[in-house]
């Protein structure tokens, strides 16, 4: 992940800017308005069970996410999937059908775990607002 990260950030960051420099200085924009909640966020992303990793890495680095948050996104995002799959390969000589692992039980935890990485940031926003009313 750190590797596809560094690639796209030393490569991939000023291709994207040449052809896409609205959309790239917009979500940079995005990035510095949130960067207070952004690990948060990125933990969100990593946890929900829907987002493509690869395209986390890559945008990760084209749009200058420092690295310390990335990592760490990353290291804690990934453990419930690492989790899966190790117990997942522990016991697959067991199985009798893919359900018993793919099951929607499992996919509502992933779910839950992304939704209470979301907890902090909002808490945060809703600070945020009670301060400056």
């Amino acid at each position: 992940a750190s590797l596809c990260y560094l690639l796209a950030s030393l490569v991939g960051a000023q291709t994207a800017q040449h052809y896409f420099p609205d959309k790239i200085n917009s979500y940079k924009l995005k990035l510095e308005e949130n960067k207070d909640e952004l690990l948060f966020f990125l933990l969100f992303l990593r946890l929900f069970p829907m987002s493509p990793n690869w395209a986390l890495n890559m945008a990760s680095g084209v749009l200058g996410v420092p690295l310390h948050l990335f990592f760490t996104s990353v290291f804690f995002g990934l453990m419930p999937y690492n989790y899966m799959c190790v117990t997942s390969g522990a016991i697959l000589s067991e199985l009798n059908d893919i359900s018993e692992i793919m099951s929607w039980t499992n996919f509502g935890r992933c779910m839950l775990a992304a939704v209470i990485s979301l907890v902090p940031s909002l808490l945060m926003k809703y600070r945020s607002k009670q301060k400056s009313s």
